[in-house]
């Protein structure tokens, strides 16, 4: 069986992007805690936090996936998942980190 050409193109995007979403947090929590003196357990309950509003949030996105299809909500969904990161990083307080954390989800 040939594998078409798009899905070697999409594979590497989606192993970048759960790699960069979902388990990037194990790493970069103790950078996060030493930079901002905030208690890991409250990151990773950010963290928790975001992925109990993906879980609320994925009936509209399956609505959305049938409406405009594929290729327009992963792009959307990758520059979400951009602005979250630029979110995370310019996070001053607490707060602006939970935020970043759930608007991760809407990815």
């Amino acid at each position: 069986m040939r594998v078409p050409r798009h899905l070697w193109l999409l594979a590497p995007g989606q192993l970048i992007s759960w790699g960069s979403l979902y388990y990037g947090i194990t790493f970069l929590a103790d950078a996060v805690h030493v930079d901002t003196g905030w208690n890991t357990n409250a990151i990773f309950g950010c963290f928790s936090l975001g992925l109990l509003i993906t879980a609320l949030v994925s009936p509209l996105a399956g609505q959305s996936l049938q409406r405009f299809g594929g290729r327009v909500m992963l792009s959307a969904g990758s520059v979400l998942a951009a602005l979250s990161f630029l979110v995370l990083s310019c996070a001053f307080n607490f707060w602006w980190f939970c935020a970043g954390c759930a608007w991760r989800a809407w990815r």
